[in-house]
Formats: structure tokens, C-alpha cells, sequence
């Protein structure tokens, strides 16, 4: 499912139970891609004030979790892919917390990765 800034809403989080509970999906891949703009227009509002509108404003608060532990000292390009990996492993954490994430009979029974895509070389880059 492609949703701007790979965020847990909650048709999302229906969907991602629907395919692992009836369709039995063995993989599950949150992947955020490099100069992500949703990632970007929240670290804008976090750092800079930045204000947009209504419904990017929501996307960019589900968002800024994420955000709070990035080294302020990055230069931008670096900062914001700090910030893209950063809110890949929140939505990980999310999905991992959730009601549905706690449910799984075993870990083992659904494998949930984070990931990067770098939109220049094409490469994915798979988070520890």
C-alpha cells in the first residue's frame, strides 16, 4: 500500500490485518524512500515552524514522533535522510506495538522489515 510518509493510519493498519489475518501475508515491508516530501514538510514544521495545510498538517503530526532524536547538526541533505530512516523504524515500531502487532501467535509467523529506496540509483536499502 503506498501511502505518503509510510504512516500507520487506520485503514491502513486494517489492511495490513486483513492481509495477514485472511490473506496470510508472510512479509510485510515499510518502506520509506529517500527526499521523502511528507517526511521533509514535517521536519519543516518541527524545526522550522513550518505551517501547512490542514491535511498535510495531520500527515506531518503523525510524522513528527519520528523526528525527535535527529542530529540538528547534519547538513540538510544528510538531516533529511536521517529523518526518512527515522520515520521508517517509527512506523516499524508502530505497526510492532499495535494491538494487532501483539496478537501474532509468534514472531515468527510474520516477518515486518523497514526499508529505504533511493529514488536516483533504484537500490533498496534494508534497516537492521
Amino acid at each position: 500500500m503506498r501511502v505518503a510518509g509510510n504512516v500507520l493510519g487506520a485503514s491502513i493498519a486494517g489492511t495490513l490485518q486483513y492481509a495477514g489475518t485472511h490473506l496470510h501475508m508472510p512479509l510485510f515491508v515499510v518502506l520509506g524512500h529517500e527526499g521523502c516530501g511528507a517526511v521533509e514538510a514535517a521536519a519543516a514544521a518541527r524545526l522550522h515552524g513550518a505551517r501547512h495545510r490542514s491535511r498535510i498538517a495531520l500527515l506531518s503530526e503523525y510524522i513528527d514522533p519520528a523526528l525527535g532524536h535527529l542530529d540538528l547538526t547534519l547538513p540538510p541533505a544528510a538531516l533529511l535522510s536521517a529523518a526518512v530512516e527515522a520515520n521508517v523504524r517509527w512506523t516499524l515500531r508502530e505497526v510492532l506495538e499495535s494491538p494487532e502487532g501483539k496478537a501474532r501467535a509468534s514472531p515468527g509467523d510474520v516477518k515486518l522489515v523497514g526499508a529505504v529506496y533511493d529514488l536516483a540509483t533504484g537500490r533498496v536499502r534494508f534497516l537492521e
